[in-house]
């Protein structure tokens, strides 16, 4: 099979900063580099088997064609989608977010497949519901 450019949105790379600058306050810069590290495998392999990933939330939320996949060793989901030609990556979310809850406490988001930016995955709603986690175990 060959491999499709996995493409991370800006609210995608966003996540990623969000999530490196908690690693590192809680966790130290070792942890932070592990994280890279997986979420790099989790890219690889999302790219190279794309179907592989979940439809839980697709299903859940009825957006067709959306997968997520779970980082090794860390509680983050990659939110992606296939196209014919790349893997785009929307979103990189904390697994204990109640990802359900959020579409039923906004209801009037955009729930159109397709879309690089969806108003369930927007930023300025990110950092009111990452507040709620509990801190990262230490590694």
């Amino acid at each position: 099979m060959k491999a499709k450019p996995v493409v991370p949105s800006e609210s995608a790379l966003r996540d990623v900063v969000l999530a490196l600058n908690f690693l590192i306050a809680e966790n130290g810069e070792q942890t932070a580099l592990r994280f890279v590290d997986s979420l790099r495998k989790g890219y690889t392999h999302i790219s190279l088997h794309p179907a592989s990933g979940s439809p839980r939330y697709a299903h859940e939320l009825n957006l067709p064609g959306v997968r997520h996949w779970t980082l090794s060793g860390f509680p983050y989901l990659i939110f992606y989608m296939e196209r014919p030609t790349v893997v785009d990556v929307w979103r990189v979310l904390h697994g204990k977010l109640d990802i359900p809850n959020w579409m039923q406490e906004d209801p009037d988001m955009t729930r159109t497949p397709g879309s690089n930016d969806w108003a369930f995955f927007c930023p300025q709603n990110l950092s009111r519901r990452y507040r709620n986690i509990a801190p990262a175990p230490a590694f």
